[in-house]
């Protein structure tokens, strides 16, 4: 199954995500702050990564914008999925370029 990071500063949606995505056999890490999801990040390298844009001291985008500096080339779609979902693929391939003109 995956690895999975939750970030909110909400601990109350952490905690659910982790209870229901864990009950799937995933293995979720969960993070309340920027700092926090970072470090997590850093040590687990997780498969996929679910992050609130709003929270105090470090928003979301900045989260981003720096995990996208630890695993360069890690964010976006891999492309071993372009065959098996080229819709799927396309989609993801042009929210990736319009978070590259974003500067995110």
């Amino acid at each position: 199954m995956a690895t999975i990071l939750v970030v909110d500063d909400e601990r109350v949606f952490c905690d659910l995500l982790k209870t229901v995505l864990g009950s799937n056999g995933h293995e979720v890490f969960t993070a309340y702050n920027g700092r926090e999801a970072l470090n997590l990040f850093s040590q687990h390298r997780p498969q996929f990564t679910l992050l609130d844009l709003r929270m105090p001291e470090m928003n979301g985008i900045e989260v981003l914008r720096q995990i996208r500096t630890i695993d360069v080339g890690g964010a976006g779609i891999d492309e071993r999925d372009r065959s098996a979902a080229p819709d799927s693929y396309h989609r993801c391939q042009r929210r990736r370029d319009d978070s590259d003109r974003m500067g995110i």
